[in-house]
């Protein structure tokens, strides 16, 4: 474990800590949220600050694609349903190429029966997700091409990591036989 996350794990579990116990100790001291995000990682991998704005970015172009009257298919080309680190959205962002294709753009409401017909509505967040996700971005933080690319870079890292994960894991389970 490396020193920083031991120093955050000493401060919230004083008791587990290395050092000797003292008559009197002083209260812990809660660690700021922003080292907490810095320092501990969130289910995907990702440092918790860092899931927040994937989250941000991946509804952002969601709802973009949604709410655009014409969109240029250039802005979004090589994005992949599969490069969106949520599944809710690789379902969303999926229904939005099937309305498009079918229809030259997405609206709201035709994403949304589109997943109410392939029974992936409630697995994608249910409607009130995906009316939420748009109210958010009534005004878009950022261009549907930027948010594409920043989610694809994104996937490239996460896969990354998987795979450094995977090579550690295999190194740690070898040790055993290096002994």
């Amino acid at each position: 474990m490396d020193t920083q996350n031991s120093e955050h794990i000493s401060m919230l579990f004083p008791e587990d800590s290395d050092s000797t116990p003292q008559t009197q100790q002083p209260a812990p001291t809660q660690p700021s949220s922003e080292a907490l995000s810095s320092s501990f990682t969130s289910p995907l991998g990702l440092p918790l600050g860092e899931e927040t704005a994937s989250k941000r970015i991946e509804q952002g172009i969601l709802a973009s694609l949604m709410l655009a009257m014409d969109v240029d298919p250039d802005s979004y080309a090589g994005l992949l349903p599969d490069h969106f680190a949520y599944y809710s959205h690789r379902l969303i962002y999926s229904a939005i190429l099937g309305a498009i294709k079918e229809r030259g753009s997405a609206t709201p409401a035709g994403v949304e029966q589109r997943l109410r017909g392939g029974a992936s509505l409630q697995t994608a967040g249910g409607e009130d997700y995906l009316y939420e996700i748009i109210e958010k971005e009534a005004v878009a933080t950022t261009t549907i091409s930027e948010a594409s690319e920043y989610i694809q870079r994104h996937d490239k890292l996460r896969q990354i990591a998987r795979v450094a994960d995977s090579a550690i894991q295999a190194a740690k389970g070898s040790e055993g036989d290096l002994a």
